[in-house]
């Protein structure tokens, strides 16, 4: 008789212990809570955003690790899931027959169907918000940054600009006050034969190493050769607010690693 309940709450469905479920390696906790198997989803998914606090990468590892159990055991879990929850449901309706049991057992036995919105809810989000972040942090290289061997930091409010390469980088920094642009590039030794001709160029030192240096107007440009690597910055300023303040915080971190 209580595989007749078995088969209502099931939906007519066949569950094999021990059998690997595939969709539950997909779907890990958010299985067993689609099958209202409330405390050990609300537990792993506790696990991993606990772990996903202090560590994203840990956080991820945990993640695929808990898929793959909930995929060896769903079967197993969902099928003693099942027993307790109709030998509940024998016990509270005892004086009731057996075809008004089976009702209640497909009633029960029905999903969490609210759990689909919630699904639905962080596809979509993964869709719009993932593309974002990841473009904004290609969009925002706040911190050191390095050519080769020459170390430097880029303000903040700077983006990268849409070209980048081992030779060549470039930033911007555009907004209603300010237009200003930095472009760090590895030249060849012609280009600081010619620029040495000019009379408007003029040695400078920036953190106990001599650059060269001239200015035309809005543009700065700053050259220096080190260990046979010729590397030439430029920094245009159009509009400025803060422009200037940002191209002497930028100078005062250029160095070199060896």
């Amino acid at each position: 008789m209580k595989e007749k309940y078995r088969k209502a709450y099931l939906g007519n469905k066949v569950l094999i212990n021990n059998q690997f479920s595939i969709i539950g390696l997909i779907f890990g906790p958010l299985l067993l809570l689609y099958r209202k198997m409330f405390i050990p989803s609300i537990l792993l998914l506790s696990i991993t955003s606990i772990v996903a606090y202090y560590n994203i990468k840990l956080a991820v590892l945990v993640e695929i690790i808990i898929h793959i159990i909930v995929g060896f055991k769903y079967n197993t879990m969902y099928s003693h899931h099942i027993n307790k929850k109709i030998d509940e449901i024998i016990i509270s309706n005892s004086e009731k027959e057996e075809k008004e049991i089976i009702e209640i057992c497909k009633k029960k036995g029905k999903p969490f169907t609210p759990i689909i919105f919630f699904i639905s809810i962080i596809i979509i989000g993964s869709i719009i918000l993932i593309p974002l972040m990841i473009n904004n942090n290609k969009k925002t290289p706040i911190g050191k940054q390095s050519l080769n061997n020459l170390d430097y930091a880029i303000p903040n409010n700077y983006h990268y600009g849409k070209y980048q390469s081992d030779s060549y980088h470039h930033y911007y920094h555009i907004d209603k006050k300010n237009n200003c642009e930095i472009t760090i590039t590895k030249s060849n030794k012609k280009e600081k034969a010619l620029l040495n001709t000019s009379e408007t160029i003029k040695e400078i030192s920036i953190n106990n190493n001599k650059w060269f240096y001239e200015n035309n107007n809005n543009t700065d440009t700053y050259l220096i050769e080190h260990n046979n690597t010729i590397y030439k910055i430029i920094y245009i300023i159009k509009k400025d607010n803060t422009c200037t303040k940002e191209k002497e915080e930028f100078l005062s971190s250029l160095n070199f690693n060896n």
